[in-house]
């Protein structure tokens, strides 16, 4: 915001002759230009001075720049590119419709395996305002939405077109200049995390349409209501709506993409992911849940699988728990548990309750090559460099210097449990974990 300064003095001041204001425009160049110069004493005062976690993260992000590129950085250095490129790749899947709230974070798990063949979670989002939008809700929702955010900034500058009282022009400058940074600012970090700031935002761009109307801009229509609603419906709503459908019940629709042999997902339901406890990973399932267990020898498949299990209701010894367990084709054992300790259940399993999930297709790998390295030469060496590093790093080879690691056939034991109540430890005031809990399953190595 500082360096907007001179920039709002410019617009302001309509009696400034042109190379003072020419001479504003460019000072916040110049003072970038001289910030550079002087990182290394900057880095060396904010470590030298106790400023707080922000100039602490501040001065942690200089010094990496000043060893890097400020791109090799923004690229290498910050996983963000992982969540660009696939808000943008679930985006053209989903163009119109978008993949509904809350999409990005079921989806990515399905987009990544597809991409890399490795199986992973990512509990963040797209990390951009506007590839959220768009994937959430679709394009035509992104437009409406950039429309909304644009109008207060079309309104000041058209009452600065209007205006040549200084205090007013400086007033509608700086909401400008607010906008324009906080407009850039969402590229990297949504507002959405932040419910305060987008209130503050709201209340920014409602006093510069409020400012703007004060000196005589103001917006009419000067249709009748029925024509409005009839265009917005054409334009944004009736292909939003045909997006959605199209996202649910189409070719590539929800209901095709969870039972496609290559979703991994498809496999459990009603399981927390995974956690570190002494005994090794646990899993926590509550009813009627289905987990997968990887089998990761290759040894021949035990005709039982011992796993160890635990239930931790602070009222079981009142209420006793039964819990229903047995492989893929479904529960044929039944237990009353009425203590916390640890048990171990013995199921028999054979092949039919193993799942396997194919390698990806042979020309996966070659689409992506071709596609960054057209990207690398865009970028002149720095795109693909990072890309690799950091996204990537799972097999897709751009040099010869790269080794493509192991992947295709992941194979699972597939088990199904009933667990007759839940638990929620907030709710009990043991912690403050809010999910409701079952069954604690051991996860073995088999």
């Amino acid at each position: 915001m500082a360096l907007s300064v001179p920039v709002i003095i410019a617009v302001s001041e309509v009696e400034l002759n042109k190379y003072l204001r020419l001479a504003l425009f460019a000072a916040p160049v110049a003072l970038l230009c001289l910030g550079v110069f002087l990182l290394p004493n900057i880095i060396e005062f904010m470590q030298t001075f106790s400023l707080g976690n922000g100039f602490k993260r501040l001065a942690i992000t200089l010094d990496k720049i000043q060893d890097k590129k400020l791109v090799q950085e923004l690229i290498a250095g910050d996983y963000r590119i992982v969540q660009y490129i696939i808000g943008w790749l679930l985006l053209t899947k989903g163009p119109l419709g978008g993949l509904g709230p809350g999409g990005f974070y079921r989806e990515f798990p399905n987009e990544y395996y597809m991409q890399t063949g490795e199986l992973t979670v990512r509990n963040d989002s797209a990390l951009n305002h506007y590839i959220m939008i768009a994937g959430d809700l679709g394009i035509p929702m992104l437009i409406l939405n950039v429309l909304i955010i644009l109008l207060p900034l079309y309104a000041i500058f058209m009452a600065l077109k209007k205006t040549n009282a200084t205090q007013a022009r400086y007033v509608l400058s700086s909401l400008f200049a607010v906008l324009v940074i906080f407009l850039l600012t969402i590229n990297t970090l949504p507002p959405s995390y932040f419910p305060d700031v987008i209130w503050v935002w709201t209340a920014i761009m409602a006093s510069s349409l409020m400012a703007a109307q004060k000196v005589g801009i103001g917006f009419y229509i000067h249709v009748k209501p029925w024509c409005v609603s009839l265009v917005v419906a054409g334009v944004f709503i009736l292909p939003n709506l045909f997006g959605i459908y199209g996202n649910t019940f189409g070719k590539n629709g929800y209901i095709e993409r969870r039972d496609s042999l290559w979703n991994p997902l498809r496999l459990e339901r009603n399981c927390h992911w995974h956690e570190s406890w002494e005994k090794g990973i646990v899993r926590w399932c509550k009813k009627e849940a289905r987990i997968k267990i990887p089998i990761t020898a290759n040894h021949r498949l035990p005709e039982k699988m011992y796993l160890k299990v635990k239930l931790m209701p602070p009222d079981i010894q009142k209420r006793p728990v039964t819990v229903e367990y047995g492989g893929k084709s479904g529960t044929t054992t039944r237990m009353v548990v009425s203590d916390n300790r640890w048990r171990t259940l013995e199921i028999p399993i054979t092949e039919d309750d193993t799942v396997i999930i194919p390698a990806l297709p042979d020309n996966r790998e070659e689409n992506f090559r071709t596609f960054f390295e057209a990207q690398d030469n865009h970028f002149g060496g720095l795109y693909a460099e990072g890309i690799m590093r950091n996204f990537f790093f799972h097999g897709y080879k751009i040099s010869p210097d790269w080794t493509p690691p192991k992947k295709g056939i992941h194979k699972y034991v597939i088990l199904k449990f009933d667990v007759s109540r839940t638990w929620n430890p907030k709710k009990w005031g043991v912690n403050d974990d809010s999910r409701d809990l079952g069954l604690a399953v051991s996860i073995p190595q088999l």
